[in-house]
């Protein structure tokens, strides 16, 4: 990717954590000339993607970087499909129902929907990355990662201090999830699953996760395997490939 562009696209990163950045700030943290910054910034203006707050000489990003998530979301042939099933999990199961896109090894939510009267707030969830090894969702993606993806996985819970005793228990589960079609997260404490959403039952794309506030693994039945499992083929067998 041409340098430029892609400086530009981490300072939208950065911008994005909702605070705001003088130009030496920025030239600061990317090791940057305040020339070069300056440069992107004013480019970045004049898309319209980040803006000044009045009487300052800050930058935040602005509201049209919405658009860009918006026009995905509307667009979304596994979030239009699988939603009617989000919402038929919650319902009948009384749990949390998450829908996750795969990304570079990576699970990324898309939509979730939460039992009658729970309170938490979707949008705050929509576009979080699981933990590779610690949801059942990140792990149905890492099951199906290529060689690069899981190296860089594996990279990056090293760097986040994981131990490798965990990491090596988290790749062994792999092979297993792949195999079984569905994902159980490791604590005794709580009960999350995870089943894997095949595009026309064959290419990998996402994961159908639900999750049980209160709930432990000894609670695991084979309904709640059952209802999860159907609504993932249900979900892969409609996704035509585009």
């Amino acid at each position: 990717m041409n340098n430029t562009l892609a400086n530009g696209f981490r300072i939208l990163e950065v911008l994005s954590d909702g605070k705001v950045y003088t130009v030496k700030e920025l030239s600061e943290k990317f090791q940057l000339p305040p020339s070069h910054i300056c440069r992107l910034l004013k480019t970045l203006l004049e898309t319209g993607y980040i803006e000044q707050p009045a009487g300052t000489r800050k930058y935040r990003v602005s509201l049209k970087i919405l658009r860009l998530a918006n026009a995905w979301m509307r667009h979304s042939a596994l979030r239009i499909i699988g939603r009617p099933y989000l919402q038929r999990l919650a319902r009948d199961l009384n749990c949390q129902a998450y829908l996750s896109e795969f990304w570079h090894g990576h699970s990324i939510v898309i939509d979730v929907t939460y039992p009658e009267g729970g309170m938490a707030d979707p949008s705050m969830t929509v576009g979080q990355v699981h933990r590779s090894a610690a949801s059942a969702c990140g792990r149905v993606c890492a099951a199906y990662a290529g060689p690069a993806d899981l190296e860089a996985l594996v990279g990056e819970l090293r760097a986040e201090g994981t131990s490798e005793e965990i990491i090596s228990a988290f790749l062994g589960d792999l092979p297993g999830i792949r195999k079984t079609g569905l994902s159980v997260r490791p604590e005794a404490d709580l009960l999350a699953i995870a089943a894997p959403i095949l595009q026309n039952g064959e290419n990998f794309c996402g994961a159908l996760g639900i999750f049980f506030p209160g709930l432990t693994r000894k609670d695991l039945t084979p309904t709640i395997i059952n209802a999860l499992k159907i609504s993932a083929k249900a979900i892969s067998t409609t996704l035509l490939p585009t």
